[in-house]
């Protein structure tokens, strides 16, 4: 599971994949919090990591 995370993270970091970035910074300093309290934030969260994995899959044939 570790190498596979770590292909799928080279894979989606080396290029522009259409991707949403992912924040890496504390909510009170920009990270992602304040957009989870949102309404469908969770779906568009799911709708991101389907998209993610799908096009992962396509890149590495599975």
């Amino acid at each position: 599971m570790i190498r596979d995370t770590s292909r799928f993270l080279t894979w989606a970091m080396a290029a522009d994949r259409g991707l949403a970035r992912i924040p890496t910074r504390r909510s009170d300093d920009g990270g992602f919090s304040a957009l989870m309290r949102r309404p469908a934030a969770r779906l568009m969260a799911s709708h991101w990591w389907h998209r993610a994995v799908d096009r992962a899959g396509e890149a590495f044939g599975r």
